[in-house]
């Protein structure tokens, strides 16, 4: 079995990829036939990639790795083999997986069975490795912890990535008023296209996107903003939210990308002054994998309520290196997808 590793933390992202090698590694605490009780092996058949892959290389994620590590936070298989007490997956099931230990690997993997889940007939292995942790956490901002109406208005900052498009994706659903931010007209051309956006700004071209905003919204400004960003990009949303009526505007915290091109002293320098007067509420938004929140997602999967994720590229295994890559030059919309069936010599897959 050979996975993509990372052996050594580097002190930019550029570097921590340089230290990612493709290596051989023992199976034989792989027992094909008999998994431990609650476990499951899992042949995997494509793997999502994320940013939490590229933090764990520098070791800036939230979770610390110590080297050397397998890269790879979801991925999508089917089961081969289940071990004793086990009932929410069988033995041939298509199932979708979160796998903290790295999934960027050939061939098999044991997996704790309560971290898997079947997926719709109709979604393919690409997508459901492409679903996990984009549309949980865009379910628990929107649904869970920012209650976003029919009728309100949200902006959405990244819109571009997997999980941005995820969120316009399922605001649209619940029939709100979306308003994406994207770095190039060409992207925003895709988020206004696949993801149904109902307006875009190019923050290239408007870095003061606030007074777009409050264009488009006739001087109101926005009811939700859903932040995987921070840095600059967050004061800004925060003078595009409207004024309080009964309770003020919600802004929902998903990541903080920004964090690791700022200079250390001029992260995150919010005014409380706006916070305090337009009587904001900030919510922190988890992503971690919890059972019912998927299996909830899922079914709204099952049902089409929500469009497929969008994917930019499908790549075979040995061009892992390059799908990180296109992240780090953020030369992609949507998800990036390490197909481990592919063959090497395939051609790229892209929106």
């Amino acid at each position: 079995m050979t996975s993509f590793t990372c052996t050594k933390l580097g002190t930019t992202q550029i570097e921590g990829l340089d230290n990612c090698i493709f290596q051989q590694v023992a199976t034989n605490n792989i027992k094909t036939s008999h998994p431990q009780p609650g476990h499951v092996i899992i042949d995997i058949h494509c793997v999502g990639l994320n940013l939490p892959d590229l933090l764990l290389t520098i070791g800036k994620f939230s979770r610390v790795a110590k080297p050397p590590f397998t890269l790879g936070q979801e991925g999508s298989g089917v089961v081969k083999e289940i071990g004793e007490g086990v009932t929410n997956v069988k033995v041939g099931d298509r199932v979708i997986f979160g796998y903290r230990k790295g999934c960027l690997r050939t061939h098999l993997i044991e997996q704790i069975a309560s971290a898997c889940f079947v997926f719709p007939d109709t979604m393919t292995f690409a997508e459901a490795s492409a679903f996990n942790i984009a549309y949980n956490t865009a379910y628990n901002a929107l649904v869970q912890q920012g209650k976003l109406k029919k009728d309100e208005t949200i902006l959405i900052l990244g819109a571009t990535g997997g999980t941005g498009l995820a969120a316009v994706q399922m605001s649209k659903a619940i029939g709100a008023t979306v308003i994406a931010l994207g770095s190039t007209d060409e992207k925003n051309a895709i988020v206004k296209s696949k993801g149904f956006a109902d307006h875009v700004i190019n923050t290239s071209l408007h870095p003061d996107f606030s007074k777009r905003v409050k264009e488009i919204t006739n001087g109101r400004g926005v009811d939700v903003v859903f932040d995987p960003v921070g840095g600059e990009q967050l004061k800004e949303a925060i003078r595009a939210c409207r004024n309080p009526t009964t309770t003020g505007a919600r802004i929902l915290i998903i990541g903080f990308t920004a964090e690791y091109e700022a200079d250390r002293n001029s992260r995150n320098k919010l005014s409380t002054r706006l916070i305090l007067a337009k009587e904001m509420n900030i919510i922190g938004i988890g992503t971690g994998l919890r059972p019912a929140r998927m299996n909830a997602v899922l079914n709204l999967a099952r049902t089409n309520w929500l469009p497929r994720p969008i994917i930019s590229h499908i790549l075979p295994f040995s061009k892992s290196r390059d799908g990180l890559k296109l992240m780090l030059d953020r030369k992609l919309i949507g998800k990036v997808v390490i197909d481990l069936k592919m063959e090497d010599n395939a051609e790229y897959s892209k929106l």
